[in-house]
Order: C-alpha cells, then sequence, then structure tokens
C-alpha cells in the first residue's frame, strides 16, 4: 500500500470547495474518503469516491479527490485526465495546478508538462514555499540540477525551516561536488530531525585533542560503512574515538580495529563529545577540493571463505559474476520513489548473457519466482545465494570471492568495496543517491567501480548496452 506522507500538497489540509455543496451524507463520505487518503488507505479512498460519483457523476470534488488518489496508486493517466478536467473549471486553483505537476513529474514522460504545471502554481501562488519545492522535485526529476536547487533555495527563503527542500538540495550538492554547502545541509536529513539533542553538530573546537568522542551509527547498513572513513580523520585530530555499531557489523568492525566500540548502555558520562556519523565529514570541515577518503577495509571469516568457495566451485570454474537488480523500499508504484533502485530483469539478463561467466544470483528477498525467471531470461544456470544477505558475514565474503558485481546500488556494494573490489552500478536517473553523483562514469567515493546511468527519459537502454559491451571485453 502507498504512504501518502511524503505527498507534498500545495497547502497541506487545502480543500477545493465544489460548484454546489452537496448534502451532508455525501459530504461525511467525502471527508471519509480524505481521511482514508491521508492516512494511507488509498484504495479505500478510491472506493468511497466511485461511489460518491455512482450518486453524482459531476461531483468537482469526488472527481479532483480521486484523481489525486490515482495519481498515488500509479493509474497516471486517468488522474492527469481527472485533475486536468478540474483544472478546467478552476483555472486559477494552485494546489490544482501542483498536484498536475506532481502526478505528470512521477509518471515521468513529459517533462515540459510537469514544468509548466508546477510554474503555474508557482505564478498564481508565489509566496508559498511547497509550491517552489514541487517545482524543484520536477526539474530534479528530468535532470535540470541548476534549476531544481534554485526552486529548493526559493522555498528555504520562504520558509528557513522546510526541511525537504533542504534535504533535496544538500543531495544535489553532494551529488555536483559542493561538498561544504552540501555537507552543511545534510545537517538537516530527515534521520536526525528525531535525534539531535546530545549531538554536537558544529565544527570541531580547536581544542578537542585529547577529549573522548562517541560516534553513532545512522540510518542503514551502507550508509553506515560508508561513514566509517571519516574515522581516521577524526583519530587524527588527537581524540579519543569510541564507536557505537550496528550489531550486525560489529564482529567485522572489531576484527578490522578501526575504531573501539561500545555498546548502546554507555554512560553518557563517559565521553565528552557525540557525533552522530552522518556529520562527521561537516563537523570535520571537508570542502569542495577536498579529496574522498577512502572506504574502510573489512576482511572475512576463514571458515565462511573456505564454505563459500567450495559452493562456487561446485557450480563451476571462475569468472563468477554476482547480479543484485533490485534495493531499496517500495513505496508504491505512486509514491515517492527515490527509495527504489530497480534494473529490468529481463534487459538485464540480455545485457549480461554474452560474458563468459558462471552467474550467480545475489539479490536480497527476492519475490517468488524471480530467480527462476532471471535464469530463464539469461538462458543458462544461475546459482542462488540469494540466502547469504540474511548473513552480513557471507555477504561480506561472497562479495570479495566474486569476479565481478553487477548491481543497483545497495549494502553488498560498500561490503565489495571494503574487500577491495570495484563493482559495475547500475544507477537511475535521477540518482537520488549522492555517493554517485549527478554524471560521470566513476565517483570519487568508489574509485574503480563503472557507473552506468539511466537516461533522463528513464530509459536503460544505453546503459545495459555499455554494460554488455563491458562485460564480454572483460570476460569473453
Amino acid at each position: 500500500m502507498a504512504s501518502t506522507r511524503n505527498r507534498a500538497y500545495a497547502r497541506p489540509g487545502s480543500r477545493p470547495a465544489p460548484a454546489a455543496r452537496p448534502n451532508p451524507a455525501f459530504e461525511r463520505a467525502l471527508n471519509a474518503a480524505r481521511s482514508f487518503h491521508q492516512t494511507g488507505r488509498l484504495h479505500e479512498a478510491a472506493g468511497v469516491c466511485r461511489q460518491l460519483l455512482a450518486i453524482d457523476r459531476n461531483n468537482a470534488a469526488a472527481d479532483y479527490l480521486l484523481g489525486i488518489i490515482e495519481s498515488d496508486i500509479g493509474a497516471f493517466d486517468t488522474a492527469i485526465r481527472r485533475i486536468s478536467r478540474f483544472i478546467k473549471g478552476r483555472p486559477k486553483d494552485a494546489t490544482a495546478h501542483c498536484n498536475l505537476g506532481i502526478t505528470l513529474t512521477r509518471q515521468g514522460r513529459h517533462m515540459a508538462k510537469a514544468v509548466a504545471a508546477c510554474r503555474k502554481a508557482v505564478a498564481l501562488r508565489p509566496d508559498d514555499p511547497v509550491l517552489h519545492f514541487n517545482l524543484g522535485n520536477a526539474y530534479r526529476q528530468f535532470g535540470r540540477t541548476a534549476e531544481a536547487m534554485a526552486s529548493y533555495r526559493h522555498a528555504i527563503e520562504l520558509r528557513p525551516d522546510f526541511i525537504k527542500p533542504l534535504n533535496n538540495l544538500a543531495m544535489l550538492q553532494l551529488m555536483s561536488g559542493q561538498f561544504e554547502a552540501g555537507w552543511r545541509n545534510y545537517l538537516m536529513r530527515p534521520f536526525m530531525l528525531h535525534k539531535t539533542a546530545g549531538y554536537w553538530r558544529a565544527p570541531l573546537p580547536p581544542d578537542i585533542a585529547g577529549r573522548h568522542v562517541l560516534v553513532d551509527q545512522e540510518q542503514g547498513l551502507g550508509d553506515e560503512i560508508f561513514f566509517l572513513r571519516f574515522i581516521p580523520a577524526l583519530r587524527k585530530r588527537g581524540v579519543r574515538v569510541s564507536y557505537l555499531p550496528d550489531p550486525r557489523l560489529a564482529g567485522m568492525l572489531q576484527r578490522a580495529g578501526i575504531v573501539p566500540l561500545v555498546d548502546a548502555d554507555m554512560p553518557p558520562d563517559q565521553f565528552d563529545l557525540r557525533l552522530s556519523a552522518g556529520d562527521l565529514p561537516y563537523v570535520l570541515g571537508m570542502t569542495d577540493g577536498d579529496p574522498a577518503p577512502p572506504t574502510v577495509t573489512l576482511a572475512p571469516l576463514r571458515d565462511r571463505i573456505d564454505a563459500l568457495s567450495r559452493r562456487l566451485a561446485a557450480f563451476g570454474p571462475p569468472p563468477w559474476l554476482g547480479v543484485t537488480w533490485r534495493a531499496g523500499h517500495d513505496a508504491g508504484p505512486g509514491a515517492d520513489m527515490k527509495r527504489l533502485k530497480e534494473a529490468p530483469l529481463p534487459a538485464l539478463a540480455g545485457a549480461i548473457a554474452s560474458a563468459d561467466a558462471r552467474v550467480v544470483a545475489l539479490q536480497r528477498n527476492p519475490a517468488d519466482g524471480e530467480v527462476a525467471a532471471f535464469e530463464a531470461a539469461l538462458g543458462r544456470p544461475v546459482l542462488d545465494l540469494t540466502g547469504c544477505n540474511d548473513d552480513l558475514e557471507d555477504v561480506l565474503t561472497l562479495t570479495g570471492l566474486l569476479d565481478d558485481y553487477v548491481c543497483v546500488s545497495n549494502t553488498n556494494v560498500h561490503l565489495r568495496a571494503a574487500r577491495g573490489r570495484p563493482s559495475r552500478v547500475l544507477v537511475p536517473n535521477p540518482p537520488w543517491v549522492f555517493t554517485w553523483m549527478a554524471e560521470g562514469s566513476e565517483s570519487p567515493w568508489f574509485p574503480g567501480s563503472r557507473i552506468y546511468r539511466q537516461t533522463a527519459r528513464g530509459d536503460w537502454s544505453a546503459a545495459l548496452a555499455a554494460l554488455s559491451r563491458d562485460l564480454e571485453a572483460a570476460w569473453r
């Protein structure tokens, strides 16, 4: 079920007035549909709207609300028709133009129309920061980075505490190599909004040497591994560092000896400063010209190497090519999809088919029959090691044993990089994840890894064609 919590409305809670007020029972049902929609019960909300339209097919409010719900569900064509129909009757309704722009942006087909709808909303209500935010989202979706940044900045000028444009601006700045400003705005990321109390979130004081600093992990496992690369720079300041890890990483971090580990029960009076890992680049003062620090080095357990080496060898001789085609969390077909990274399975299979390598499926939580479908599309057997994702020690071992790895951005990329191995990463457009930058075939954060970018039209064909050529050249 799609969530509507991240849906940005032009004016939260605003409701267009229908041409003629319906009877009280009708209005109560319409309010129930709105409540269902706002709490993510989209199909129930749509059902109520359809029942109301069966009673009064010309009711503009019910038709418009159904269009917004269909946008969230992913029924973009009908949503566009309903919202456009509402706009014809109310051409100066900025909220409706905004919602049309949101829907067109989500659909991803008509850049000019999406931007025009959002611009129209801004022209009608230029002092509304949410309208500028949605215009920025439209620009961002279609690769117009400079214009997206300008719109986000305008939204922030109108409402300095508006978190969403601050966070999106930070992502674009970091993707563009504007590290000084990007890391400063990254302080406003949603992950930290509920736990800023007690954390040091300013540049480190000059007298930091000799003090005891506790660093907390945050966000996902991949992010945690990523930010660990800043621990050595912190230690160079002469501080004593302790680290509170995700328990799933504790064993490998303990072996690596990067930093002393502590558990969540450490008393607050045992340290002088508490830092969040994601704040490290900012508090350390990383600027635009600073090189990206290398990732940490992690070593697998010997018994895991032996066991997984036997499984790979039993499947066939090297080279072994790992594949992961999806990462993130599906928030629903019409919701904000930045958490979902996915390459089309049949096309991906076709792109790697010519590589003379034994293919290993390393997809976390594959759908029923998905590995078999991938194998059928590939036209040869696939070693299913998807279950290894349940144990990070297995993933650390396996990603280091694979000769090559084709994937979307995920935790496994970070673990493989920690083994000193590059990956071939399929990056959607827009990239969303700042570590892969806005453009280019390589990221400074992952030197040696090759990036294959989706085009602005949402087309993977060029990226997969380049991947196919590179794999064939590497493993023929």
